[in-house]
């Protein structure tokens, strides 16, 4: 009985070393972020450092020196947009505004499948990411959480823009 309850603590004992030594290991590759994807997580409040890095192994930085139209009114966007950095020029129904990064731009367009509402052009200097709407539907298929955090996350970016207008 005595031998019994030492592998009992042996194998409780080293199932809790490796949970700490998991987390610390998980905690080195949040720190291992640059300065441009550490802002980027902290903006994305809500994922885990590992869905963070899910989603970013199917994203593409960018940066804009000239205009860039991100969607057009009526047509389908191939991508969803996350605006760091730059001033956005948003049109929708003859009405003219602009939007305060950060924000997503597309997302209605990408949560319904359906072409985007507004035209929305990043003026320089512009920094955002981009995700292909193919992979981003991927990607969260096969992880509901993930799938989940991200729609809350559009689904707060909305709030915050309909409370500014």
């Amino acid at each position: 009985m005595v031998i019994y309850s030492g592998v009992l603590l042996l194998v409780v004992s080293l199932g809790f070393n490796a949970l700490f030594m998991l987390r610390g290991w998980r905690a080195r590759k949040h720190a291992a972020m640059s300065d441009a994807e550490l802002n980027l997580f902290r903006n994305l409040r809500g994922l885990s450092p590992e869905q963070f890095r899910k989603l970013m192994k199917a994203g593409a930085w960018q940066e804009s020196t000239v205009p860039i139209t991100l969607t057009r009114e009526g047509q389908m966007p191939e991508e969803l947009f996350y605006v760091l950095e730059g001033a956005l020029k948003v049109e929708k129904s003859g009405r003219s505004f602009s939007l305060v990064p950060a924000a997503f731009v597309g997302e209605l367009a990408y949560l319904r499948g359906l072409p985007a509402t507004a035209s929305v052009e990043l003026l320089p200097p512009g920094r955002y990411v981009s995700w292909k709407a193919a992979d981003l539907n991927r990607i969260t298929s096969r992880d509901e959480g993930l799938r989940a955090a991200l729609a809350m996350l559009i689904n707060n970016d909305l709030a915050e823009k309909v409370a500014r207008s």
